[in-house]
């Protein structure tokens, strides 16, 4: 009780303190290295009842540390079958809240290195995968607490989360990716709607293109395309690349820092095409899935056979 009470006290007495920290590009991740150094291993195939170790970590640190505040994937709840149990161990002084609603985390004296474990989750699995999240704290969002007297707030950013098994994980903020799936609600559905969601994390990107299978313009509507500023919307249209055709966005202001989303509707089924993001490309992120991360859905050409039923069917309607 007197840790929990130390740990509360700790972050109160932070929370007056809103000025710039010493560690403005402090970024968060979740890593397997089972020797706890911090290092950058996002991803571990279990062994069935055999224990492991997901550590919390944080990097980029030239300010030090002295509390942290965050929240872990539920995973006993959300991944129901994964794992047998699920510990949290904290590797700091004081502690407050639960790993899996909000956990503010403080220590006694500065942590300074290239990367600190603040703790982990001790895991037993059972077969089933599951992806571990770096979530928000519901009441201290992303707080990083520095070395200064008093502490200073930032905010980390999340670098990787963890995935076990044969679980999928969206990529870390930092992280330039590209999906188009699920298609459950709010998600449209293609066809007609073919939509993608990128991300660009620290970098800029002035073009946003896919490649398409039908190369008919006049079968290309709605486009949906991102402003970079007023006066400079991004235009839209198909290119043709030799044997390739292109669904083109651009803009002469780049984008950058965060999340966009592309779209338009075309009639035809959908198969999987190639992405370039600014000067990233989908055969950079061959090893992710499709559809999240490695190549989107984008429509196929329509067929002679297609043309002749569709041609048919508006005849009866004559």
């Amino acid at each position: 009780m007197r840790h929990l009470l130390l740990a509360v006290l700790v972050l109160a007495a932070a929370c007056t303190a809103f000025g710039f920290g010493e560690n403005p590009n402090v970024g968060a991740y979740i890593s397997f290295d089972q020797t706890g150094a911090g290092g950058w291993i996002h991803e571990y195939q279990p062994t069935p009842h055999e224990p492991f170790r997901a550590y919390v970590c944080f990097s980029q640190i030239d300010g030090g540390i002295t509390g942290v505040a965050f929240k872990l994937t539920d995973v006993m709840a959300e991944c129901p079958g994964a794992f047998e149990s699920a510990t949290f161990v904290n590797l700091l002084t004081y502690g407050a809240g639960a790993w899996n609603t909000g956990i503010a985390l403080a220590s006694a004296e500065c942590l300074t290195d290239h990367a600190v474990v603040v703790g982990y989750l001790e895991l037993v699995p059972l077969g089933p995968g599951c992806c571990i999240e770096l979530q928000d704290h519901p009441d201290w969002p992303r707080w990083v607490v520095d070395c200064q007297e008093p502490g200073q707030i930032d905010y980390y950013t999340v670098l990787s989360h963890g995935a076990v098994g044969d679980a999928y994980c969206p990529p870390g903020e930092d992280h330039v990716f590209v999906v188009c799936e699920p298609q459950e609600p709010p998600n449209p559905t293609h066809p007609p709607t073919y939509w993608y969601r990128a991300g660009i994390g620290n970098d800029a990107a002035g073009i946003f293109r896919v490649q398409v299978f039908d190369p008919n313009p006049e079968n290309y509507t709605n486009w949906v395309f991102p402003h970079s500023g007023p006066d400079d919307p991004w235009t839209y249209g198909l290119e043709y690349d030799g044997e390739n055709t292109w669904a083109v966005w651009s803009g002469h202001v780049p984008i950058m820092h965060g999340e966009f989303t592309f779209s338009f509707d075309n009639p035809n089924l959908p198969t999987w095409g190639h992405w370039q993001f600014g000067s990233y490309y989908s055969e950079d992120f061959s090893t992710y899935p499709d559809g999240y991360g490695y190549r989107v859905h984008v429509p196929v050409a329509t067929t002679p056979v297609e043309h002749t039923s569709w041609g048919t069917i508006k005849a009866l309607f004559r």
